[in-house]
């Protein structure tokens, strides 16, 4: 049974070649992206929507600023995505790939049999590592 259905990119490649339909498990992994890498205040009328993620290549990657970053990604998450409970969010330097790499894992609300990893990376700069 279809519980949540949604169009997300990519919006080419659906049945008719236009656009392509998503449900559950990937809507919600894909929606959580888009939350994850949107930037406050770049959504038009919806200035609390995102996170300071793709800003992070530009701080100090310290632990202060990590940890700050985890808690406001778990606090978006809260309130933006009821879909998902018992989430934890990772954050990783990886060094050798300048990268910062966010793993978010939370169980699906309406079937908690149903577990959600959803995983991505940013680019960082070797100032930051």
């Amino acid at each position: 049974m279809v519980v949540y259905y949604g169009y997300n990119p990519p919006f080419i490649g659906g049945l008719e070649g236009i656009l392509s339909r998503q449900e559950d498990e990937r809507l919600i992994k894909n929606d959580i992206l888009q939350l994850l890498l949107t930037l406050p205040g770049e959504r038009v009328h919806e200035p609390n929507f995102g996170t300071r993620l793709r800003a992070a290549p530009f701080e100090p990657l310290d632990d202060v600023t990590m940890s700050a970053l985890r808690t406001e990604i778990l606090a978006v998450l809260e309130r933006e995505e009821p879909r998902i409970t018992q989430t934890q969010v990772f954050l990783k330097k990886d060094e050798q790939q300048l990268q910062l790499r966010v793993t978010v894992s939370g169980v699906l609300s309406f079937d908690p049999n149903v577990k959600l990893l959803v995983e991505t990376a940013i680019p960082i700069t070797g100032g930051n590592t």
